[in-house]
């Protein structure tokens, strides 16, 4: 897995609201 990855898996548990990409 990249990091990339693991940090927006990390945001999204602690940012309930969906993505903005």
């Amino acid at each position: 897995r990249s990091r990339l990855a693991y940090f927006i898996e990390l945001m999204e548990k602690i940012n309930p609201y969906p993505k903005l990409k």
